[in-house]
């Protein structure tokens, strides 16, 4: 069992052709989607994490929590969108595009996942 996600510019449905789906939430770096936020990335990871319980795949449940994690990572060490700078305490924040930022959680994601 294997799955895989891409990153591009809209959100695919799952192709339920395999046992176990191929999602793709996709990212293309010509096109920034301006709604992509911490609250769309939570609401995939919920999303993945059901349905990984659904259908008995622990790997999807595992990948879910970490993408979680990886994006709290990523804002707690100070990278976040312009949205996010405007609720922060933080002193040293880095701010970041959508594109920017959904990379730097990308490259912790693959950290996570090595």
């Amino acid at each position: 069992k294997s799955f895989k996600f891409k990153l591009s510019s809209n959100c695919d449905r799952p192709n339920s052709s395999s046992a176990l789906s191929v999602y793709n939430i996709s990212f293309n770096t010509c096109k920034i989607c301006p709604k992509l936020s911490v609250a769309t990335i939570f609401a995939w990871s919920g999303a993945l994490r059901k349905r990984g319980e659904l259908d008995k795949l622990p790997e999807l449940c595992d990948y879910a929590d970490k993408l979680e994690q990886a994006t709290l990572s990523t804002i707690e060490e100070g990278f976040m969108t312009k949205d996010l700078v405007a609720l922060t305490t933080m002193k040293d924040v880095t701010v970041c595009n959508t594109r920017d930022f959904i990379l730097k959680i990308k490259e912790r994601l693959a950290g996570m996942c090595a």
